[in-house]
Parts: C-alpha cells; structure tokens; sequence
C-alpha cells in the first residue's frame, strides 16, 4: 500500500481543490501569499492519530501502521454572479454556498473518489456554511464554507519508528535502501548505485537526518529489536524420543 504522510495528504487536497476551482486562486491559510478572486482558502485544522498502529514485519523489521484523520477548513470568498441588466445595475447574486455544494459533489463523484483512492485517501463531506453576513472586509461580497475529514493510512519502520533500524536506511514499507554489499535500492529491492566502503570494504550507510524540529538521533536509528527470520534447529535424539 501507498504511504500517505501527513504532508502528502495536505498536498492531495490542494490538488484535488484546485482540480475543480480551475480558475480561482488557491491558497494555504496562514500563509503570506498574493491572491485575486475568486479565492479559496484551505485551513488545517485537528490531525487525530490512531493510539494504536497495526504492526508488520517486514525482512524482520517492524513496520507500524497507523490511521491517520486531518480536518481540512475550505472557504470560498466569491463576488457572486453579475445580474446587472436585469433590471438591476450594479448587482451581483450570492453564489457562494451554490458553488461550495458543486465543489462537494465533485468530491464525490466517481472521478473524485477514484482519484482520492489512487492516492488512498478517503474525504467525508460536511455541511455547507454562508458566512456572508459576518463578513467584515469590503474586499469580498461572499463567503461560504465547509470542513473535509481527509483519512489516510501512514506508515513508519524500524525499531525506533525513525526509517532506520540497527543502523541501517529503510523505506516505510520495510524494504531496505542497501544491500550488504552496499548498492542502494529502489523500494522494489532493484540495486541503483554503489556505497562508498570504509577500509574493510563495509559500506558506509549514510547517518540519520534531524527533523527540522530537531527530532530523531543516531542512537535511535542504531537500536534495533533483534528479531530474526530465520532459524536452524538441529534435531537430536533423546533416549530415543522425539
């Protein structure tokens, strides 16, 4: 299955936005960025992590799985439809809510739920807000929202849950990024490029990287759980017993 982080997810929903609101402008909230109008707005809002992942061995290192749920806030700041000439100057209709509802049925479209399950995910739409009438801005006449609960499934392995187990790089889904003679690998175990090798011709596997919080060490990504896969048991006879 396809890993979704966190960070994949928030770029899946602004392209899924942006999919359907071709021509208005899409934005991050909390961001400082230029926009025109139309506008649409995406808000992080609650990440819910599963308490409990569900755990797979794979080449003997863990791999933990958890389900993951983010609130995604999308607000819709339109002029409306201009219905001057109909015995009306100057006028414009309030289509913001009208608008949201076509988004949401776009989201769950057959197009819409292939493409959210192609990069597995699932969205669960919400109702429909006009906060029209607590806009204080002149800039923009209407405004409409809507919240998506956005679900994926993530993934981290090794012992330490830090890509890393006994040292040694590994992809998400368990697959080793080197082999023991030290070509790095694709995450289908197909050998790409060759290690540099110390003096006793051991690779030399590359140390782990900071979050840019400041999270993960060494000493975690040289832990390891010791499990193994295989094992040979000798069969001896005892007073003639098996």
């Amino acid at each position: 299955m396809k890993k979704v982080t966190h960070n994949d997810a928030k770029k899946y929903i602004y392209a899924l936005v942006s999919m359907y609101f071709g021509a208005a402008t899409v934005i991050w909230g909390q961001t400082k960025n230029v926009f025109s109008c139309p506008l649409i707005v995406l808000t992080e809002g609650t990440v819910v992590q599963h308490y409990k992942p569900i755990t797979a061995m794979v080449n003997a290192v863990p791999v933990d799985c958890y389900e993951q749920k983010m609130m995604v806030q999308v607000d819709l700041f339109t002029e409306g439809k201009d219905i001057t000439g109909e015995g009306m100057e100057g006028a414009n209709e309030n289509t913001a809510v009208n608008d949201m509802l076509e988004f949401l049925a776009f989201v769950n479209s057959a197009k819409g739920t292939a493409w959210l399950g192609m990069n597995n995910m699932t969205v669960i739409t919400g109702a429909v807000l006009n906060l029209t009438g607590i806009i204080n801005e002149t800039e923009w006449e209407y405004r409409a929202m809507t919240e998506l609960e956005v679900t994926y499934i993530t993934s981290m392995a090794g012992y330490s849950a830090t890509i890393y187990d006994d040292g040694v790089p590994h992809f998400e889904n368990g697959m080793p990024k080197y082999d023991k003679e030290g070509y790095s690998l694709d995450e289908q175990g197909n050998r790409l490029e060759l290690l540099p090798l110390d003096e006793d011709g051991k690779p030399i596997y590359p140390e782990v990287e900071h979050t840019p919080s400041g999270g993960r060490s060494q000493d975690l990504a040289d832990s390891t759980a010791g499990w193994f896969s295989e094992v040979e048991i000798n069969k001896e006879e005892n007073n003639g017993l098996e």
